[in-house]
């Protein structure tokens, strides 16, 4: 079953506050991450594995889980490229994504 274009919810339980993501690619999105709701909050994420309410829905999302472009994958971890090798994918800011997508859009053209 595909997730691709899912919103997700994480809720962090340090700080109370939550970020709705979307899956741009298919792949594997970790259940949970560190704290991207507030400004050096150190707490975890969890995921709502995909149940969210009508509310959630209707919040855009602020985050992406994206394949990693060629060049973001050479500049990973040996434990991160272990991860997208495995199918994982990766979160970047949706602010990020007309980057992103000119980025993978220019790689389909090139022999």
């Amino acid at each position: 079953m595909s997730r691709v274009g899912k919103h997700n919810n994480y809720r962090c339980f340090k700080c109370g506050k939550s970020i709705i993501t979307i899956d741009r690619d298919e792949g594997v999105a970790p259940w949970m991450l560190i704290c991207r709701a507030t400004p050096n909050c150190k707490g975890m994420m969890y995921s709502s594995f995909y149940r969210i309410t009508i509310i959630d829905f209707l919040r855009q999302p602020q985050w992406e889980w994206c394949k990693p472009t060629p060049e973001q994958y050479s500049d990973a971890s040996p434990g991160m490229r272990e991860h997208f090798d495995k199918g994982g994918l990766d979160i970047y800011p949706i602010e990020r994504q007309s980057h992103r997508t000119r980025t993978r859009e220019a790689l389909k053209d090139k022999p």
